[in-house]
């Protein structure tokens, strides 16, 4: 029989709920495990097949493993104070029993406890696991909120490691609109790895539980296939995403003598998060706003597209250096880029990106058109190699659809016209480099199409496992009805 402090279960039963979905097709997926590790910890697990969460809840009490649903148990220990103890144990092959007091008087509910077979079984892991810092963890959290949602870009629905270049390891996501990267990191690391986008990553007891190791397993052909990142209390398991995740270093741009540079105040920040939730245009697709740059400071311009004056807000505390500028930016963007203390940023010009920087971070978002069309900076005429240094999958479009995966898309080059094309980076290469590239460009977009048969073929070993159980069932009650049958006779 396993006792356990309800306290104790209500928090990590929280944690475990951000991978159990609400309905499962298989009861194994909507359990959680009892079980005594090897260390003499008592733990609690739950899975969704692609992703696992533990937490070690005390010393265990040599008990066999168990699972119990996890909507129950949760139902029932929400229910009860945090000063209750509960019991559990094992009643028969496909239940067991939750013990608590009601009133002074010992009561046990029935719950159905699946078979123990059913429970997916962990990689091994032999890689060993590298410490990871505060500052990896506070960088992971503000990566997950940009990266993609989109399950047609499946590399893009998560976090890049990139250690492609050992002095500057880095953590990107980008969701085609905007891209976080952060580099301050020195792993012993085989492989680059993309870490995907998990609701329990973001959640703060986990950040919150002591430090962090990280562990990447690769298979036999170097490819990484499993995630694992360890704390005090929790360790979380997860499948990595399969792919090539974009070029993105050749999107970000470098500050030139003809770029603007913008440097915030404490106020100006402050001022600004205020101001921009209530700036017209905010329910438009965009959230579009003007931010307005002269050498005597910045204001913040917003208005509903069906009113022609727009609505002026001067920003005090703002140190603007370079030429005249002006640069449509959709404003979640820019509320966020503040809310992860970035107090610098590079406007170009009205078709180019907007670089915000801090030490050892970056976040790139995609400027969106005003009026219709590209905004010319105010005094200051388009420079002529404006046009030429601006990528297409750089340049945004009137259409949101159109723009979204404007970033996602940097490793398919441009359709090759007569002679010569340009790169992203700015120098030429020849027809033959392009054709090059565009089949590099669709062995990525075939492994994407591989990942997705994988998870299909997970689903349908699911559903097998499923029929399984259900022809189980029916053949338990072929049993029942026979020994009545016998007992009429």
């Amino acid at each position: 029989m396993i006792e356990l402090p309800v306290g104790d279960l209500k928090g990590v039963l929280t944690g475990i709920g951000k991978v159990i979905c609400g309905r499962n097709t298989l009861p194994v997926l909507g359990s959680v495990k009892f079980a005594s590790e090897t260390n003499g910890c008592l733990s609690i697990s739950g899975t969704d097949l692609e992703t696992q969460v533990t937490a070690r809840l005390g010393p265990a009490q040599n008990s066999e493993p168990l699972l119990i649903p996890l909507e129950p148990l949760s139902r029932l220990v929400k229910s009860l104070p945090a000063s209750e103890r509960l019991t559990i144990r094992k009643a028969d092959k496909a239940h067991a029993l939750l013990g608590y007091q009601i009133a002074g008087t010992r009561v046990e509910q029935s719950v159905e406890s699946p078979a123990l077979d059913e429970w997916p079984s962990s990689p091994p892991f032999t890689e060993a696991a590298v410490p990871v810092d505060d500052t990896f963890k506070q960088a992971l959290r503000q990566a997950l909120e940009c990266s993609s949602d989109d399950s047609t870009r499946h590399v893009l629905n998560g976090v890049c490691l990139d250690i492609s270049q050992a002095d500057c390891q880095c953590l990107v996501a980008t969701d085609g609109r905007h891209l976080y990267s952060a580099n301050t990191f020195r792993l012993d690391l085989k492989t680059s790895v993309i870490i995907p986008d998990r609701k329990f990553l973001n959640w703060s007891h986990f950040h919150d539980d002591g430090n962090w190791s990280l562990s990447v397993q690769i298979d036999k052909e170097g490819i990484p296939s499993w995630i694992r990142i360890q704390s005090d209390h929790w360790t979380f398991l997860a499948k990595a995403i399969e792919g090539e995740f974009p070029k993105w270093r050749q999107l970000v741009p470098e500050a030139g003598p003809k770029a603007t540079r913008v440097i915030l105040t404490e106020e100006s920040v402050n001022l600004m998060l205020d101001v921009l939730p209530r700036l017209p245009g905010m329910n438009d697709t965009c959230r579009s706003i003007s931010l307005v740059l002269k050498s005597s400071g910045m204001a913040v311009r917003g208005r509903d597209r069906a009113v022609e004056d727009w609505t002026e807000v001067p920003v005090h505390g703002v140190t603007v250096h370079g030429p005249d500028n002006e640069v449509g930016i959709n404003r979640t963007y820019l509320t966020k880029a503040l809310r992860f203390g970035f107090t610098e940023f590079i406007v170009h010009d009205a078709l180019s990106p907007v670089l915000f920087t801090a030490p050892g971070r970056t976040l790139l978002a995609m400027p969106v058109r005003l009026n219709g069309a590209p905004v010319t900076p105010i005094n200051t005429p388009p420079p002529p190699e404006a046009a030429e240094s601006t990528s297409p999958s750089v340049v945004q479009p009137d259409n949101p659809t159109e723009q979204r995966n404007a970033m996602a898309s940097t490793t398919t080059p441009p359709t090759p016209e007569r002679g010569n094309i340009k790169a992203i980076n700015g120098e030429t290469q020849s027809a033959i480099s392009a054709v090059v590239d565009h089949v590099e460009a669709i062995k990525t977009r075939l492994r994407d199409v591989i990942g997705d048969l994988g998870k299909t073929i997970d689903l349908l070993k699911a559903a097998e496992k499923e029929k399984k159980a259900t022809l189980k069932e029916v053949e338990t009650v072929r049993a029942t009805l026979r020994s009545l049958q016998k007992v009429d006779l």
